[in-house]
């Protein structure tokens, strides 16, 4: 019998409800039933996911942030990109891929 992981919600599926209400939403999709999320734009959201996570016991075992975008990145290194992840609780096993670099492990 194959092994079938969780399902993961991403969550920029229901970015405008989380626009209005942040924790209300997070619940909500705890409350469905789902165990984990993959966040985006999470270094703007780092506290609050944070928070969400405690709250919810959801987890983020991956995440999505677009690398060739200052406003995502505001500033923010690589190695603050996976930095702000591991302090969060975001995935263990982060990794970077861009289409023409390939993939790259954190140091």
């Amino acid at each position: 019998m194959p092994i079938t992981p969780p399902l993961s919600l991403q969550l920029y599926t229901v970015r405008e409800a989380l626009d209005a209400d942040f924790a209300g939403t997070m619940q909500r999709v705890a409350d469905i039933g789902f165990t984990r999320v993959e966040p985006f734009d999470f270094l703007a959201r780092a506290d609050a996911l944070a928070v969400s996570f405690a709250a919810t016991g959801l987890t983020a075992p991956s995440a999505h942030l677009r690398f060739l975008d200052a406003e995502s990145l505001a500033g923010a290194s690589l190695d603050d990109v996976f930095s702000t992840a591991g302090d969060r609780g975001l995935g263990p096993h982060s990794q970077l891929c861009d289409r023409a670099a390939g993939c790259r492990w954190p140091r």
